[in-house]
């Protein structure tokens, strides 16, 4: 059965859609950034890393990346913040077998704070 798999991320929500999805699951590896930063530590990178290496050889029909980032700071700063965090995740999926066109990327700031 094709599934619906979300990565929970500190900072990015990951959002994957199969082929066919069904069925809605929860990945628990966190990314978590430094505070003002767009830069992932390099636990978090290979947990990325293997993540996308694990899902290309059966590729998502759809990845949605959500950054966030904390209530800390000018909104509009946040925003910027949050879209480069999603966009950070983005390309290091991309650079190990996910397809580029399955990719959509939000940034979320402070307006919709992660659970």
């Amino acid at each position: 059965m094709a599934r619906l798999h979300v990565l929970a991320v500190t900072t990015v929500l990951l959002l994957v859609l199969p082929p066919a999805a069904r069925a809605l699951s929860f990945w628990e590896p966190a990314f978590s950034f430094a505070r003002n930063s767009d830069t992932l530590p390099d636990s978090d990178l290979e947990t990325a890393k293997g993540w996308a290496a694990s899902h290309a050889a059966n590729m998502p029909a759809r990845v949605v990346l959500i950054g966030h980032t904390d209530s800390i700071g000018d909104a509009a700063y946040n925003e910027d913040l949050s879209l480069r965090r999603a966009q950070k995740v983005r390309d290091i999926l991309v650079a190990n077998g996910i397809r580029p066109e399955v990719i959509v990327v939000y940034g979320r700031g402070e307006s919709q704070l992660p659970v």
